[in-house]
């Protein structure tokens, strides 16, 4: 089995769009590892060719979009600077406490009228 397989085969691939989850050895932040590297690191370098560095000559990092430490998905990661990292949890935290306060005062208000779940 050469890298590349043995790489695959702890991935549980899913949809184009879905989390791809690790489901090999995980450190002890929740990143994958592989060979003693992330594996979501991996996973955009063979999606990708290469990582890249910033203005100052420093390897950048590997963001998840989903969020999901587990995902090694290339399409939800990108390469960024750790300030970039910073603006896409930012945005996450935001827009996700804007969402759960939208849904909580939507369900608020159709509890009222009662009405017991959101019209689909």
């Amino acid at each position: 089995m050469d890298i590349l397989e043995s790489f695959w085969k702890h991935v549980d691939k899913r949809g184009p769009m879905d989390c791809w989850n690790w489901i090999g050895a995980i450190d002890k932040d929740g990143y994958g590892r592989f060979r003693q590297k992330s594996a979501h690191r991996i996973s955009y370098i063979i999606a990708h060719g290469s990582i890249g560095v910033d203005n100052y000559g420093y390897s950048l990092m590997i963001a998840h979009h989903c969020g999901n430490k587990k995902c090694v998905n290339p399409n939800h990661l990108c390469a960024t600077t750790s300030e970039g990292i910073s603006q896409i949890n930012m945005k996450k935290d935001y827009l996700g406490l804007k969402l759960k306060d939208i849904i909580d005062i939507t369900n608020q208000g159709l509890l009222k009228k009662g009405i017991n779940k959101l019209p689909k």
